[in-house]
């Protein structure tokens, strides 16, 4: 085989295996996640304590009874029929943890919106998720996608 041919051979060969190897990697990390959460808690808010929703519900076992705590800018208002927010997810799991993301969502005239989360820390750490948020009404929120963890 002539030097060039080589040369041709072991890149594509080299190409093939960057391309194909974290394909395969990726699929096999990413998993569907669901989660039901309860935005009902303002009553039990302390003094001067940021609102927040509970999972109630979740495939994803770090994420169980986590609450979700929103930091704007924007709310969902009379004037104002968006959530556009950052987003910490604060889980009891293990020694706990926390993952950071934002979220999108209008109100009007269906709720529909999604939240991205791209990192986090203690039994959250490495957690990325990509979601579709709906609502069934009465402060209950759904939550479907995908997540991974990357470690």
């Amino acid at each position: 085989m002539a030097p060039i041919q080589k040369l041709f051979a072991l890149t594509g060969i080299a190409l093939a295996l960057a391309v194909v190897a974290p394909q395969s990697m990726e699929a096999e990390e990413t998993k569907t996640l669901t989660v039901t959460k309860d935005c009902n808690t303002a009553a039990a808010l302390a003094p001067g304590e940021l609102g927040y929703c509970i999972i109630i519900e979740s495939n994803f076992r770090p994420l169980r009874d986590a609450k979700i705590r929103y930091f704007g800018p924007g709310f969902f208002a009379a004037n104002h029929p968006f959530l556009d927010s950052w987003v910490v997810i604060e889980s009891p799991y293990g020694d706990g943890g926390t993952a950071f993301g934002h979220c999108l969502v209008r109100g009007v005239p269906d709720v529909l919106g999604a939240c991205q989360f791209t990192g986090g820390s203690g039994s959250l750490k490495g957690f990325k998720a990509d979601v579709t948020v709906t609502t069934e009404g009465g402060g209950i929120w759904h939550w479907e996608g995908a997540r991974s963890i990357d470690r």
